[in-house]
C-alpha cells in the first residue's frame, strides 16, 4: 500500500507495516530495530562546529559520507529525537528501506526530496522521514501537534555545505499526502513563493509570528500521520544564521 504521492512514506507503527518493510514482528524484536536507527546510533558521525571538537568531528562526519556518498548534511530539532544525517537520492523511493549507510533498514533515513538543490538554494525544500515508534527517524515531528510542546520547541540546526545554519520553526501542518499546493519544492518566482507561504499559514494548525519573505529559505519536515488515511504531518522551518 505505497503512496503515489510525492512523498510515498509508511509509517511503521503497525504490525502490517512492519510486515511490508521487511520485518516479521514475530521472529525479530521490533525494539531492536527501532534501537539501530535511534539519533544516538549515529553520533560518532555528527559535525559539532565547536573548536575543541572540530577535527573528530568532521573526520567522522567525512567517514560517513565515505562510507555513502548521498550524505549531504545534518539535522538537529533541539528538545527531541530528530538528530540526523540527511541523505539525497535521485528518487524518493531508495531512502524508505535504507539508513544513511545505504545499508538496508525497515526506518529508512532522513531524505531531502529528490527535486529538491542539495545545498539548499530553493526557496523550499522538502524533508522526509518515517513516523516510527519510540521518537525514531520523525516519529518526534507528531509532537509539534500539541500546542504546548510547539511553544517549547522552536529552534533547530542544519549543516550542509560545510556550514552550520539555524533553524526557526514557525509552522506545524496536518495536510493530506495529495496536496500538491503544498508538496511543490523549488518554487520559483517571488509572486508564487509568496503565495506558498500565505497558504502555509492559512491551513497551519499552530504558528507563531515571525518574520517570513520570499527571500528566506524554508525546510518542510514531512512525516505520515496514521490517525487519517493519507494523513501527513508537517513540521516548517526558517533557515536562519544564528544557531
Amino acid at each position: 500500500m505505497v503512496s503515489l504521492s510525492p512523498n510515498p512514506l509508511l509509517g511503521l507503527d503497525s504490525t502490517e507495516n512492519l510486515y511490508f518493510q521487511g520485518i516479521d514482528p514475530f521472529t525479530m524484536d521490533s525494539n531492536q530495530v527501532y534501537s539501530l536507527a535511534s539519533s544516538s546510533e549515529y553520533e560518532a558521525y555528527r559535525p559539532v562546529t565547536t573548536q575543541q571538537d572540530e577535527l573528530a568531528s568532521f573526520s567522522g562526519f567525512s567517514k560517513l559520507q565515505e562510507l555513502n556518498p548521498e550524505v549531504l548534511g545534518w539535522i538537529n530539532v533541539y528538545g527531541t529525537n530528530i538528530d540526523y544525517p540527511l541523505v539525497q537520492a535521485k528518487d524518493n523511493e531508495k531512502y524508505l528501506n535504507k539508513d544513511s549507510k545505504g545499508e538496508f533498514a525497515a526506518t529508512g533515513a532522513i531524505f531531502l526530496d529528490a527535486r529538491n538543490n542539495p545545498k539548499f538554494e530553493d526557496f523550499n525544500t522538502i524533508i522526509y522521514g518515517h513516523h516510527v515508534e519510540n521518537g525514531v527517524m520523525f516519529g518526534d515531528v507528531a509532537k509539534f501537534a500539541d500546542q504546548e510542546f510547539f511553544d517549547q520547541h522552536r529552534y533547530g540546526s542544519i549543516y550542509y555545505n560545510g556550514v552550520e545554519k539555524g533553524l526557526e520553526i514557525f509552522e506545524m501542518l496536518e495536510v493530506d499526502a495529495y496536496d500538491f499546493n503544498i508538496y511543490d519544492p523549488g518554487i520559483q518566482g517571488e509572486d508564487r513563493q509568496q503565495a506558498y507561504l500565505d497558504h502555509l499559514l492559512s491551513v497551519a494548525m499552530h504558528k507563531r509570528d515571525i518574520s517570513l519573505s520570499p527571500s528566506d529559505r524554508i525546510i518542510l519536515l514531512s512525516t505520515c500521520f496514521l490517525d487519517v488515511t493519507n494523513g501527513r504531518h508537517i513540521v516548517v522551518a526558517k533557515i536562519t544564521d544564528t544557531v
